[in-house]
């Protein structure tokens, strides 16, 4: 498999804005420059059979912030099991959520009440069997752990503080929603299919106020609230009420806050507890609707890290703080088993990865990376039989660097494949030499095997200056010619 570089993802706190909201994108990707090799490369008629994120200081909340008001968690609240994630896709409203007080009756407008039982439009979720495509195979049934546990009611007592629960935190990029859940099997499934796993949005408490979660049928969107009056307004208009997720402190602690998009159809609200984050998104148009509830920490409780395998083969290294590793080699020593290189959008490198001026190089289907330096052949990167040429990159870990060298012999390695030109042509010092089947250099010979002089000539000149360069150059100029008739091969 063939990636190209992402760009340098941001941390997560910024990616949101760009996905969720049609405002203006928080910041560009950062390509990476490399100096190229003034050589290119001209393929003749080669066998190619197809073979963490730094966050902003939190802040905490005083003694006597204020927190929305909520009901306590009861100990004997039963766990509600969540019946799925997705149907058809229509938005209920493009209004905010805006719950009423306790002590009145919400006030729903026509338009607003009606909208639940609209038509429902096509829309790309990763449950809906037509975002194969896009968010990769759909298993039949969700995992039987998909539960929402009630938080316990007792309390941490003595000298052995609460440690809490991580609430996880994934991305669906097709709808835009963020999903959070303290079910790691949950977060895991809904991952596997598409979803981008972002890691730990905090740690809830094991006890206090109740936090509801609630599911828009048509919409597929979720939203959660410790407002019970908010939650019994959005049950009357249609949404589902799928019990209580975790639990809020009602004083102390971290704030999380809460952000609604006015231009988003799904996926409206956010929440984290990232100081950076909100004033991003509120800088972007979202509005700013204050603490939604608190949280007992923003650092994640140590998990077992473990492989994260889409459908789609993307694989990434979930680290002990729940995090995806990012711009770092993974080791055995950690659990991983082999070594593999994790870009900076979280997924390992497989097969060939184009780097600028070199090609990271690894299993296409496990990640794993080369350990012997030097030749090797091989079709385990996705480009069918080839050679290679491998040395210690700037990374650290072997990789093939693009152009002209003469370690193990002269030969010339393609930029953006990583293997080097074998039975073709490279242009080296603005001449041509020719490769044999080893991908060894060598001097003389003719370009079209006809010996016409004026021919090869003319050939050496569109490939220099008008075909480019890479695998297809011959091809292309032998295109050129074609488009030319008045040019004669004698």
């Amino acid at each position: 498999m063939k990636r190209t570089l992402p760009g340098i993802a941001l941390p997560f706190v910024v990616v949101i804005a760009i996905a969720l909201s049609p405002v203006p994108a928080l910041a560009d990707g950062v390509e990476v420059d490399g100096d190229q090799d003034s050589s290119a490369v001209v393929q003749v008629d080669e066998t190619s059979d197809a073979i963490d994120t730094a966050t902003e200081s939190d802040t905490v909340l005083d003694d006597d912030a204020v927190i929305p008001e909520a009901d306590v968690a009861s100990e004997d609240e039963t766990p509600v099991v969540v019946e799925g994630d997705s149907s058809d896709d229509t938005v209920i409203s493009d209004e905010e959520v805006v719950a009423p007080a306790d002590d009145e009756s919400p006030v729903v407008d026509d338009a607003a009440s009606d909208l639940v039982s609209e038509e429902p439009e096509e829309a790309l979720t990763p449950e809906d069997p037509e975002a194969e495509a896009e968010c990769g195979d759909v298993e039949a049934e969700a995992p039987a752990l998909m539960m929402l546990a009630a938080p316990s009611a007792a309390a941490a007592s003595g000298s052995t503080p609460d440690q809490g629960v991580n609430v996880y935190r994934i991305y669906n990029p097709n709808s835009g929603e963020h999903f959070y859940t303290t079910s790691k099997a949950e977060a895991m499934h809904l991952a596997k299919v598409g979803w981008n796993w972002e890691g730990c949005g905090w740690v809830a408490p094991s006890s206090g106020a109740n936090v509801y979660r609630l599911y828009n049928p048509n919409a597929g969107d979720h939203h959660y609230t410790l407002n019970a009056a908010e939650r019994d307004w959005l049950v009357s208009l249609g949404w589902r009420y799928e019990g209580v997720c975790w639990g809020s402190l009602t004083s102390g602690g971290v704030k999380v806050l809460r952000e609604y998009n006015p231009n988003a159809t799904a996926g409206a609200h956010n929440f984290t507890t990232s100081s950076a984050e909100h004033k991003n998104l509120v800088g972007c148009g979202w509005n700013d609707e204050g603490v939604a509830w608190g949280a007992l920490s923003d650092v994640a409780n140590d998990i077992e890290p473990f492989w994260l395998v889409q459908d789609d083969g993307d694989r990434s290294w979930i680290q002990s703080n729940a995090a995806p590793a990012r711009n770092r080699l993974v080791t055995p020593a950690e659990g991983a088993g082999y070594y593999a290189y994790a870009l900076s959008d979280g997924y390992v490198v497989r097969g060939a990865v184009d780097m600028g001026e070199w090609v990271y190089l690894a299993d296409a289907t496990t990640g794993k990376l080369p350990t012997s330096a030097g030749w090797l052949v091989t079709d385990g990167f996705g480009q069918g039989l080839q050679r290679y040429w491998l040395e210690e990159g700037p990374q650290g870990f072997l990789a093939a660097k693009e152009g002209y060298s003469a370690d193990g012999y002269e030969h010339y390695t393609l930029p953006g494949y990583g293997y080097v030109s074998r039975n073709g042509l490279a242009i080296v010092d603005g001449g041509l030499r020719r490769a044999d089947n080893d991908g060894r250099l060598v001097d003389g010979g003719s370009i079209t095997g006809t010996n016409n002089t004026k021919l090869d000539a003319f050939i050496e000149w569109i490939i220099i200056n008008k075909a480019g360069v890479g695998p297809n150059a011959l091809y292309n100029a032998y295109n050129y010619i074609r488009c030319c008739p008045y040019i004669s091969s004698s």
